[in-house]
């Protein structure tokens, strides 16, 4: 049996436009706005992971090839975001 770590309670202070969006997410899931603050939480820490791991990948592709302009390109969005490049 594994032993779960002791939940911890705190009180948090949302701004404005979080707590719109938490309240509207709560409502439509049937949630409490803990449990969707929690999911919030967690979709940011997969999307930060993510958006690292893209970022090194890019960067190693970057790195082995620097005449690819595609990796390069590819390099420049991942640090700055998709509207970094000129479009053509």
């Amino acid at each position: 049996m594994v032993r779960e770590s002791p939940q911890e309670s705190t009180v948090i202070t949302l701004p404005p436009d979080l707590l719109a969006e938490a309240q509207r997410i709560a409502s439509e899931e049937k949630w409490t706005i803990g449990q969707t603050v929690i999911f919030l939480a967690k979709r940011g820490v997969v999307s930060q992971k993510k958006a690292e791991a893209k970022l090194e990948r890019s960067y190693a592709r970057f790195v082995a090839d620097p005449q690819n302009t595609e990796a390069g390109n590819d390099l420049i969005t991942s640090v700055f975001g998709a509207d970094a490049l000129a479009k053509d």
